[in-house]
């Protein structure tokens, strides 16, 4: 059976899209180095930068990748990070983005389950709002899609446990297997978006 991991999903669709020539901002990039330039605040990323103000000028990137970041800022700081993502895009630029969802079984499930959720208020976000948030941050949603299934799930749960592990001992991730190759609204838990810049004026 063929397995498409979530980060093996957003290379392909980085590779498939449509955006004028430019470089690839990956912002809160971690270990995984998907564009020209990986951004995060902490850890060895080319550029050390918050997503609130990042160091970059106007127009700056063709393709902007936010992967499993929203829902680990400050709640309320959202749409500010979702404006630096559209200042630093270029005209007609793509912004793609995943993050948890709190639709359907496996997404309330996942929600609950959660212990970052419960620890220090990692969020998951409805449809509705997540659509409302990238509308009023100048964002044109062009696929929204509902991803992944119950092994990414069980991997999600267990990664805070085996990242304190990773603080006393070198991190080491078991491979449960992915869900991400297919649509999956009933078990799917994860959203997952290509959204094009729009250059109407900006709700505030």
């Amino acid at each position: 059976m063929t397995l498409l991991s979530r980060i093996d999903l957003i290379r392909e669709i980085v590779g498939l899209v449509e955006a004028p020539r430019g470089l690839i901002l990956n912002l809160g990039c971690k270990e995984t180095r998907l564009g020209n330039i990986n951004v995060d605040i902490s850890g060895l990323p080319e550029v050390r930068a918050d997503a609130l103000f990042l160091p970059f000028r106007a127009d700056a990137f063709s393709i902007v990748v936010f992967s499993e970041v929203l829902e680990h800022l400050q709640r309320g700081t959202e749409s500010q990070a979702l404006r630096e993502i559209h200042r630093v895009l270029r005209s007609n630029g793509v912004l793609i983005l995943s993050t948890p969802s709190a639709e359907g079984f496996w997404g309330k499930i996942y929600w609950l389950a959660d212990p970052t959720f419960w620890l220090i208020g990692h969020r998951h976000y409805t449809q509705a709002g997540l659509r409302q948030l990238l509308d009023k941050s100048g964002f044109r949603i062009e696929q929204f899609m509902v991803r992944g299934g119950p092994r990414d799930m069980l991997f999600s749960l267990v990664s805070p446990l085996v990242y304190l592990l990773g603080k006393l001992t070198s991190p080491h991730y078991p491979n449960l297997g992915s869900d991400y190759l297919v649509e999956n609204c009933k078990r799917g838990y994860t959203i997952v978006v290509e959204a094009r810049k729009s250059h109407r004026e900006l709700q505030l």
